[in-house]
């Protein structure tokens, strides 16, 4: 290849990516709340975002915060939304927050402690105390089952201290969780129980000022989950959980 080829090369190629950057600067930009622990454990649906928005005509900027403040803000209408809302049982989403109905992944929870712990019978799950992270609805559930309070902590790392100063006996997560925040603790600690403690889901929620866009959204996410082979599983029946489902509507 000449000198003059490849410098013609370079020059199209910087044009095209200039031109791509350019396109997207010009794109509405849709601000959504994301917590950065999910973005790390599960790629794929952040990136279905992405491409949904873009498929949509907008571009997606995920604004990474606490889990509390999170929902708060989206909320109150600070940003367009949440990336992704593990779903409680028995609950809607904020007042002002309305569920994409695309459910983006499903993961089992399950009670995780440490390993010279004695596991618990189903029917002693009442009587053992749960430590969770504070804003991360998906363990308000859990909360509830107890009839000897809960713990919480800022920071997932936080969780192994608690169990290991015996403040608390176990926490509830799915195993992808535990095998990539726990990754040097894992060795310490050991699952219980035939079955998992729930079953969740997680969506996308749009601020309501954004109505119009939940249905395409829905159906924009379908497409893209659909082509990465990532659309959550089908449960299995024996595989039910002891807690009860979560309420989607």
């Amino acid at each position: 290849m000449s000198w003059f080829a490849y410098c013609k090369r370079l020059f199209i190629i910087a044009l095209l990516i200039t031109s791509q950057a350019s396109l997207s600067a010009e794109l509405p930009v849709l601000r959504l709340a994301s917590i950065k622990q999910l973005r790390a454990l599960y790629p794929h649906a952040h990136q279905a975002i992405s491409n949904a928005g873009l498929e949509l005509g907008y571009q997606i900027e995920f604004v990474d915060l606490p889990a509390a403040r999170a929902s708060r803000q989206a909320n109150a209408g600070d940003l367009d939304g949440e990336a992704l809302r593990v779903r409680s049982p028995g609950k809607s989403p904020s007042a002002n927050l309305l569920l994409v109905d695309q459910p983006l992944f499903q993961s089992e929870v399950w009670y995780w402690t440490n390993k010279n712990n004695h596991c618990p019978k189903p029917d002693q799950l009442p009587y053992r105390k749960p430590v969770g992270i504070i804003g991360w609805q998906y363990f308000e559930q859990v909360y509830a089952l107890s009839r000897v309070g809960h713990e919480q902590v800022i920071e997932p790392t936080k969780i192994f201290d608690m169990l290991r100063r015996g403040r608390a006996d176990y926490f509830p997560a799915p195993l992808e969780v535990v095998e990539r925040v726990f990754s040097l603790q894992r060795e310490h600690l050991k699952t219980c129980l035939k079955r998992p403690l729930s079953i969740r889901s997680a969506y996308m929620l749009l601020h309501r000022r954004h109505q119009e866009l939940v249905p395409k959204f829905a159906a924009a996410l379908g497409k893209q989950l659909a082509r990465v082979a990532a659309t959550p599983p089908v449960v299995s029946s024996s595989r039910s959980p002891l807690l009860p489902s979560p309420y989607v509507p």
